[in-house]
């Protein structure tokens, strides 16, 4: 709220919110000024299509995969910025929304630690083959209306089923 010089919508997609949290996201609603709070709950149609994904071997929270459904929930918008919960915004963020994707269905940026992995030749120890491809998922921008075009929900939650037990670190 205080790093930013327009206003700016921030939606929370759930599965569920105990009156307790509800409480308190209103709370925290009302001391912010230019930051609306949107509760957008994810239809049981649409957890359906990461409820499937095997947990065990995926070895991450469901929450995670959370941003499969992200199209689908924010069917309204045609581009988001998302942004896990422990990320802590400490600049603007119009230049990353004015980022161009050039009709990629999303814009990433390397994780920190790769170039690190990468110079020291031991990435592929820590993030596996996938690693020089690693990319922080807890940052993207999404063309919404790209991705609702090719169906990218139904793949992407696909994926996550037929690799859960293969990639290393599957939420990047």
């Amino acid at each position: 709220d205080s790093n930013t010089d327009t206003p700016v919508d921030v939606y929370i997609i759930y599965a569920s919110l105990t009156p307790a949290s509800q409480t308190r996201l209103k709370y925290i609603a009302s001391k912010l000024e230019a930051v609306k709070l949107i509760l957008r709950p994810a239809a049981k149609a649409l957890r359906q299509f990461i409820e499937n994904i095997p947990m065990d071997k995926a070895r991450l929270p469901i929450g995670t995969y959370f941003r499969i459904i992200v199209p689908e929930v924010l069917r309204d918008l045609p581009r988001v910025i998302y942004l896990d919960v422990d990320m802590i915004v400490q600049t603007s963020l119009k230049d990353l929304w004015q980022t161009p994707l050039e009709g990629n269905f999303i814009g990433v940026c390397e994780d920190s630690l790769v170039p690190y992995y990468r110079r020291t030749k031991t990435a592929h120890q820590l993030f596996g083959q996938q690693g020089q491809r690693y990319f922080n998922a807890g940052m993207m921008v999404m063309d919404l209306t790209l991705m609702r075009r090719y169906n990218t929900t139904f793949y992407s939650a696909q994926l996550a089923l037929d690799t859960a037990d293969g990639l290393k670190y599957a939420d990047q």
